[in-house]
């Protein structure tokens, strides 16, 4: 078809957005020159022509072949680079964007407070679709536009030419560049992705025992080294912040220890970066080590781990009983029985926890909290705070203003 804003173009871009949920973005080398898009799927960080600009950052060629690219390894979308425009559609995201996922989105972009709601709302209207259910999209909107098939092989290797969309893009690249610094490949051999996970502290410093320490070459001047070494630990911090949490460490005291080693890495006169990477790696370890010689059973450090993660969506016992794959009743017997308290007394106790972060930390009006945190409504919400805390939200919020 003629690569043209004509009608049938026009119609083609409409009943894709309608069918897919994403917005559609049609732009120029240098403008955007048609949107078609979604109220609610507007990017709190982004304007359409700053997010547009950055998908096709250091994209030449004009392929003609659409690609799949993220900005931020949660948001997807699907581009395509004509010899006339740029054609994308997104977002989209590839997995549920859990509690421990969204932290994370705003430990690494350094999110202030005030954006948090802003953004969850965002990201909870993103349309979820699987990846291969991207790739088709991609396909039919390609036959439309161009009246020809394409393999979906095709989108996925023009795709990882482009960027790398695996789910472990910032681990592999953190490894990569430890790697080329150490000049050794002991952070593959050894997995120590796997022994952070596993609390596997001594398979560390047996890995490091057997290590060469050997001049560090290559990547920087003598002028700069030392900055590009404490670079590279903060990188190791942020490898072995993501293991420690799959390993069932609380995200909150993950985040903490990576911002207490950081400072330290920051302020550290004398440095050795091997030295450095072993200490960050065996910290980690020993914080997932200890939590799993705590006196909770497998299943119940994962439905807990689960409900961490997942504090803003409503929790079920069906649901934590379908993660751990046990059936309800034990799973409700097993936790009274090793926690103390029953399964959604804790569950309520934690979404106090962080109501009260909020309370401590925003302006989010009292009814906010309460339908985020997925309250049945407000006036449940202040019940059960006053019922646990002896007092309600909003005295609970002037208390702390006071002192």
């Amino acid at each position: 078809m003629d690569h043209t804003i004509n009608d049938e173009f026009d119609y083609i871009c409409k009943l894709t957005q309608a069918n897919t949920g994403m917005n559609i973005f049609i732009k120029t080398s240098n403008n955007l020159i048609k949107e078609y898009k979604f109220p609610y799927l507007e990017n709190p960080f982004f304007s359409s022509e700053d997010l547009c600009e950055q998908l096709f950052t250091e994209i030449e060629a004009t392929a003609e072949i659409p690609f799949i690219k993220s900005l931020n390894n949660i948001e997807y979308y699907s581009c395509i680079r004509t010899a006339k425009f740029d054609f994308i559609m997104g977002p989209c995201v590839l997995e549920e964007v859990s509690n421990n996922l969204f932290y994370d989105y705003i430990k690494r972009h350094n999110v202030p407070l005030y954006l948090k709601k802003s953004l969850q709302t965002y990201l909870n209207s993103v349309p979820h679709y699987k990846k291969a259910n991207l790739m088709n999209m991609s396909q039919l909107v390609y036959f439309l536009l161009f009246r020809k098939q394409i393999n979906a092989s095709d989108i996925e290797d023009h795709s990882q030419n482009i960027t790398n969309a695996q789910e472990n893009i910032d681990f592999e690249l953190s490894i990569k560049r430890i790697k080329e610094q150490l000049h050794h490949d002991i952070l593959l051999e050894n997995n120590f992705n796997k022994y952070i996970k596993n609390g596997d502290v001594e398979n560390i410093k047996s890995a490091f025992r057997n290590t060469l320490y050997i001049d560090e070459v290559g990547v920087a001047t003598p002028d700069n080294l030392i900055r590009n070494d404490k670079n590279l630990a903060i990188a190791a911090v942020t490898i072995a912040t993501r293991a420690a949490i799959e390993g069932g460490l609380h995200y909150e005291v993950a985040y903490s220890l990576s911002d207490i080693l950081i400072q330290k890495i920051e302020t550290e006169q004398e440095f050795v970066l091997v030295k450095t990477v072993e200490r960050i790696f065996i910290e980690f370890a020993t914080k997932v080590k200890n939590l799993n010689t705590t006196k909770y059973s497998q299943p119940i450090n994962q439905v807990q781990q689960y409900i961490y993660n997942h504090l803003y969506q409503p929790l079920t016992l069906d649901k934590l009983a379908e993660q751990v794959h046990i059936s309800p009743k034990y799973l409700s017997h097993l936790f009274k029985e090793e926690v103390g308290v029953t399964l959604s007394t804790y569950i309520t106790e934690k979404k106090l926890e962080e109501a009260k972060i909020w309370l401590d930390n925003s302006n989010l009006s009292i009814s906010e909290i309460a339908h985020q945190l997925s309250f049945s409504d407000q006036s449940h919400f202040i019940k059960v705070f006053k019922r646990n805390n002896g007092i309600t939200p909003k005295q609970y919020r002037v208390s702390k203003v006071e002192k």
